[in-house]
């Protein structure tokens, strides 16, 4: 499966995580700049792709927190469930 990360959906979505997070990295590594330009994957997409798109599994990241996290953090949780269309009773993307 390809990466769909360059479409319309994709970038509407990170403008929607940046707003909800206040764009302020959520992942503080050391050498955080604190402010967050990009969304960052919990489960990486390359373990689940099919929550490519999910809010739930999405958080605002610094390019640099980003870029050192990569895909080698799995959380110990559960994945979160996916749900239908953006599911947030908040504010959603246009």
């Amino acid at each position: 499966m390809a990466k769909s990360r360059a479409g319309r959906p994709w970038r509407r979505m990170v403008a929607y995580i940046l707003r909800r997070d206040g764009y302020v990295c959520q992942l503080r590594l050391p050498g955080c700049t604190g402010v967050a330009e990009t969304a960052d994957h919990i489960i990486p997409f390359a373990v689940r792709p099919d929550l490519e798109l999910e809010p739930s599994n999405l958080q605002a990241a610094c390019t640099w927190c980003n870029q050192h996290r990569g895909s080698r953090h799995v959380p110990a949780a559960q994945p979160p469930t996916p749900s239908p269309r953006w599911g947030l009773t908040q504010e959603t993307p246009r």
